[in-house]
């Protein structure tokens, strides 16, 4: 069997672990140590989930970083791991390495070139010239402590170190080399993992008319409520599936739907119910578009209703949207009723759906939830309980909103995780 001795492993090499095999090659560099950094993965090649984030334009950060647009049950340490890294220094670092970037008007910030290949490749020269190290298509069988060091074996292979970091990632896009492993590895270190579940991912809900939406695309605001408390709202494109709902909109909203589906709780309180309200007319007022209906009606006497939202919604929309309502296509505009026009303009402000769960894992961008944030230390992301034991990235109960803020915390936190195990070799 062949051995292998290094200072630090970094176990997954996806975007926080490489970003840690950086960092901990930088601080050896600084202190002009001749430390081994290597980077570990099951996978054939380095980086896979990396090349598909951003539909393969990497929507590498996000100019708006907040510690609103994260979910964890420990704020400050997420906070504090953020500045740390910061939004300018994570640009500063990826230029310095070749890479130029831009932002459109939401603060997203992807490569000059759009490609995430782009990222992945100036990454691995980097650490390459750092005298990094890529081990790939390894295996792990166990990992142990014994005495200070640590003991990674494989089927062939068994690999020394001093330090280890847990950067496998969570249980997103499975082909991609996300299995969950991670877990258990700081689960046989008597660590504690959350409950996990898919967010930014695709909203399934009961009403079987949004099959004959399937593919439609419209403009709206989108709310969920719990026990009629208003819990969130988003703007944007929403897009209708076959059993549900997708977009980036409903993609902010998908997180507390897993959490209740799962738990009945909603970011930790508990809940009987929830709702989605979709405004399809959100830039008009409940009054504003009762007068929008009855002006319509008069300036539109001809029409029957199978025709009278086209123009102002998407067509087929619309067409859903009033056979939600129990009205006849062929229905005069001329014949509804005070009542029925009232019905009509309060379900342009407010469709009502009920969410009854969303697409799996696999589906899914990011996964909620995972190892407890409180048993690591919240300025160098060392494990309280296993000396020279880090973890970063998305195995950690951190997750970020839609629009880049999931990859900032994967450079924050490896960029932590990999200087500090560095520091003391």
């Amino acid at each position: 069997m062949e051995n292998i001795n290094t200072d630090v492993a970094i176990i997954g090499a996806g975007a926080s672990g490489l970003m840690a095999g950086i960092s901990a090659a930088i601080e050896a560099k600084r202190k002009n140590k001749c430390t081994k950094i290597v980077v570990i993965d099951h996978l054939d090649r380095v980086g896979k989930k990396i090349l598909v984030t951003g539909n393969g334009k990497c929507n590498l950060s996000n100019k708006n970083i907040s510690i609103n647009n994260y979910h964890s049950n420990q704020p400050e340490t997420v906070k504090n791991i953020l500045n740390k890294f910061s939004y300018s220094y994570t640009i500063n670092l990826f230029k310095s390495i070749g890479l130029e970037t831009k932002e459109d008007s939401l603060g997203r910030v992807y490569p000059r070139s759009e490609q995430a290949s782009a990222v992945l490749d100036l990454l691995r020269l980097k650490f390459k010239s750092l005298n990094g190290q890529e081990i790939t298509s390894f295996k792990i069988t166990e990992i142990k402590k014994l005495n200070s060091n640590f003991i990674i074996t494989s089927n062939n292979k068994n690999i020394t170190a001093k330090k280890i970091i847990i950067a496998t990632g969570g249980l997103t896009t499975p082909t991609q080399g996300c299995n969950g492993t991670g877990y258990s590895y700081l689960k046989n270190f008597g660590h504690s993992i959350t409950p996990t579940f898919p967010s930014l991912t695709q909203i399934k809900v009961s009403e079987k008319i949004v099959k004959s939406l399937k593919g439609m695309r419209t403009f709206c605001k989108i709310y969920i409520t719990a026990d009629n408390n208003l819990i969130k709202e988003e703007i944007g494109e929403l897009q209708f599936t076959e059993n549900g709902l997708s977009g980036i909109c409903a993609f902010q909203l998908s997180r507390i739907v897993s959490e209740f589906s799962l738990l009945k709780t909603i970011y930790g309180n508990k809940y009987n119910k929830i709702k989605i309200f979709i405004d399809l007319i959100p830039e008009l007022s409940n009054k504003e578009t009762l007068n929008l209906i009855n002006l319509r009606i008069k300036s539109n006497e001809y029409m029957i209703l199978k025709n009278f939202l086209t123009g102002i919604i998407n067509n087929r929309v619309g067409q859903a949207l009033l056979k939600s309502c129990g009205f006849s296509f062929n229905k005069k505009v001329t014949d509804l009723s005070e009542k029925e026009i009232l019905i009509i303009a309060n379900k342009l402000k407010l469709w009502e759906f009920t969410p009854i769960g969303t697409m799996p894992f696999k589906n899914a961008q990011v996964t909620a939830g995972g190892a407890d944030l409180s048993e690591f230390n919240k300025d160098t992301l060392e494990s309280k309980l296993i000396n020279g034991l880090y973890a970063c990235g998305e195995i950690l109960d951190v997750d970020g909103d839609c629009g880049g803020f999931n990859l900032q915390w994967a450079w924050s936190s490896g960029f932590t995780a990999g200087l500090n195990a560095a520091k003391n070799i």
